[in-house]
C-alpha cells in the first residue's frame, strides 16, 4: 500500500504536521528516483503549510531540507534565513543551516552556525565532520 493517500489525508487535516512533511518530502524522493510524479508535489505542501502557519520556523526548517535535497541551494538558504529570524535559539536549525553552508563552501559562516549548536549540546556530529574535513574545525 502506498502511503501517499495518508499523507495528504493528514496534511489536508493538519497542514504543518512536521512529521508527515518530513515523510512526503522522503516519499517523492524516493518516488521520483522511480520516475513517478506525486499528485501534488512536496513543495505545495510545504508552501500550504507555511500559508497555514506563517511563525512555525519548523516548517521552513523542514522545507529548507527538502530545497537542498533536490538541489535548490539558493532558494533553501532563503528559506533557512526566513526561519532563523523566526526562532534564532532553534539548534537544529542552525545545525541544518550549517549542514546548507558548508555544502555550498560558505564554510566561516557554517562554523559560526555550528559553534552555536554544538554550544548547545547538539548531538550529532556530522556538521563538525565536515567541517574537519575542509579544514575549518576548531
Amino acid at each position: 500500500m502506498l502511503p501517499y493517500g495518508d499523507l495528504a489525508y493528514t496534511l489536508g487535516a493538519w497542514p504543518n504536521h512536521h512529521r508527515a512533511l518530513n515523510a512526503i518530502s522522503r516519499y517523492q524522493m524516493v518516488s521520483s528516483r522511480k520516475g513517478e510524479q506525486l499528485r501534488i508535489p512536496a513543495e505545495c505542501w510545504f508552501q500550504r503549510a507555511i500559508q497555514f502557519s506563517p511563525r512555525d520556523a519548523t516548517t521552513r526548517m523542514l522545507y529548507a531540507m527538502h530545497l537542498q535535497k533536490v538541489g535548490k541551494l539558493e532558494a533553501a538558504r532563503a528559506i533557512y534565513v526566513e526561519a532563523l529570524e523566526l526562532d534564532s535559539r532553534n539548534i537544529q536549525l542552525h545545525y541544518n543551516y550549517g549542514l546548507l553552508l558548508a555544502a555550498m563552501k560558505n564554510y566561516p559562516e557554517a562554523r559560526r552556525h555550528a559553534k552555536i549548536a554544538y554550544d548547545a549540546e547538539f548531538p550529532l556530529p556530522g556538521l563538525r565532520n565536515q567541517l574537519s574535513r575542509a579544514g575549518h574545525w576548531p
